[in-house]
């Protein structure tokens, strides 16, 4: 079963002042591959189970599928789970784009199988980070 933040009923993930300083805007990267194999090969064989492998894999990264938002209850940054993919650093840092890059690729080698490894299980559990300082509020606050 795919591992979701903090509990099943969990539809945002709130950012920490670690976060909010990546609020800027950044380049984004195209990859591009050569295919030795014919069309039909990547149309009807290839896309299809990498499609299905990235929809099993998204089920573990929830906050890739979302967009940053204010919460409607506070004056917090969040990720609301949605369908999609971001890939904004102040949802997902360098470690944890190579974590989804390989249990993408697992998950695709093994057929669309969902159980990760514990080193490719995210973890979630903002409630960790403490800001005794409120440097969030002067991050905010500009």
């Amino acid at each position: 079963m795919p591992h979701s933040p903090n509990s099943a009923t969990q539809t945002s993930l709130p950012l920490t002042f670690f976060d909010i300083f990546w609020l800027i805007p950044l380049n984004q990267r195209l990859f591009f591959y050569e295919f030795p194999n014919p069309q039909t090969t990547l149309t009807n064989t290839i896309l299809p189970k990498l499609k299905h492998s990235l929809s099993v894999t998204l089920q573990h990264y929830l906050p890739l599928t979302g967009n940053l938002m204010w919460s409607p209850d506070s004056d917090k940054l969040i990720v609301p789970y949605s369908e999609g993919y971001a890939a904004h650093p102040a949802v997902l840092d360098g470690k944890s784009i190579a974590m989804f890059m390989h249990s993408w690729a697992s998950i695709c080698k093994r057929g669309g199988d969902s159980t990760l490894t514990p080193e490719l299980t995210p973890f979630y559990d903002r409630t960790i980070v403490n800001d005794p300082s409120n440097i969030e509020q002067a991050y905010l606050n500009g």
